[in-house]
């Protein structure tokens, strides 16, 4: 997959700068660093509007899709007053003072997932917060191109939304969420991951394995129409890190809220993987809505060798940057056999094929 070639690309000034990194790394996103805006200040104006107390400025979203805000050096004594990200079609995304002030947040905050070009960020309250204080740090957006894919033969993935509702492949995909995150390199990245309890959702170390990537990650669920925005509510903070090995390339993170009662928890096989086991993996590739390999989507060699002796089982499925996380699910049981990490390498034995870590191995690791 794309995750196994790591392109970081960042925006900084209008110019955009593309390097190239080691195998098992997320997927990036562009991250555009926009003038840094101060509230109070002269580019934030405000005024009293219907017995309100409203400060706003304007921002724009040169990708025009999917975006988040980033906010730094946040101060303040009253929680009394609301964070809003407004696009042309109204309120995108609304932060409580609660969490924009949270003192785990450490002074900063990520916003939600939303769509949009010309928008704005509007400060409400009864009356105005004096105290209050931060900056607007950056926007990242989202804007793939580039992507390697590791794919064997013909790309033979099918939309996860072209399925039938009943049918088991994307009734079982709907527990896979597609991830957002600061590395701690500062860049923004994408992952995949998928429900394993009803708070806890696992994903591989070289994307949430450290604890400071779990302050500003979110998982979002249901993202399967490219043009249909993630509704806030379907977006789940990380709430605690709780486990990683790098060995495995595994990582298990608690989320904000019980999300898999509503989504669906994915059970983890208890029976060996054997070779030629056809198998299916949702995905979300470079960020995109998800999208699941099916199509000769098999088990190759295993065990073989991955980030260590004998972790892993090779695997014919297409993949791409991004699906980092992915669960690899046994098409005949639908329960997961393995985790996705490696896509194809220049040389050796892998050339052609994908590799994915032993559930078996990675369930030695994850807290009870």
């Amino acid at each position: 997959m794309k995750s196994d070639r790591r392109l970081f690309a960042a925006l900084i000034a209008s110019a955009l700068l593309l390097t190239s990194a080691a195998h098992a790394a997320p997927r990036p996103i562009v991250a555009g660093q926009q003038i840094v805006l101060e509230f109070p200040s002269t580019a934030m104006q405000g005024a009293t509007v219907g017995g309100a107390y409203v400060m706003q400025t304007n921002l724009q979203n040169p990708a025009g899709g999917h975006f988040r805000i980033y906010f730094e050096e946040i101060s303040g004594d009253t929680t009394n007053f609301d964070v809003e990200i407004i696009g042309i079609g109204g309120v995108l995304s609304t932060i409580s003072g609660a969490d924009f002030l949270d003192p785990n947040n450490d002074g900063k905050y990520g916003s939600d997932s939303v769509v949009g070009s010309d928008i704005a960020v509007r400060v409400i309250a009864p009356q105005q917060p004096g105290n209050l204080k931060f900056k607007i740090a950056r926007l990242a957006y989202e804007q793939i191109a580039g992507a390697l894919l590791s794919v064997s033969g013909p790309d033979q993935r099918i939309k996860t939304a072209s399925l039938g509702t009943n049918d088991p492949k994307r009734i079982h995909a709907r527990s896979v969420a597609k991830l957002l995150f600061t590395g701690p390199d500062g860049g923004e990245y994408l992952c995949t991951g998928f429900m394993i309890s009803a708070d806890r959702l696992l994903t591989n170390h070289h994307c949430l394995g450290v604890r400071s990537t779990c302050a500003s990650a979110i998982a979002l669920f249901g993202y399967i129409d490219d043009a249909t925005p993630v509704p806030p509510e379907q977006q789940v903070r990380c709430k605690r890190f709780l486990a990683s090995d790098e060995d495995r390339d595994m990582a298990v993170v608690e989320l904000a809220k019980p999300i898999g009662n509503t989504w669906g928890v994915l059970t983890l096989s208890t029976a060996p993987v054997k070779k030629f086991t056809k198998a299916y993996i949702p995905e979300h590739p470079s960020g995109r809505s998800q999208e699941i390999s099916v199509v000769d989507c098999t088990i190759g060699d295993t065990p073989v060798n991955g980030n260590a002796a004998g972790m892993d089982a090779a695997h014919l499925c297409d993949t791409e940057g991004g699906a980092s996380g992915s669960p690899v699910i046994d098409l005949a049981t639908n329960q997961v056999i393995a985790l996705h990490h490696l896509g194809f390498d220049d040389t050796g034995a892998f050339k052609a094929l994908n590799r994915a870590v032993l559930i078996a191995r990675v369930k030695e690791k994850i807290p009870q």
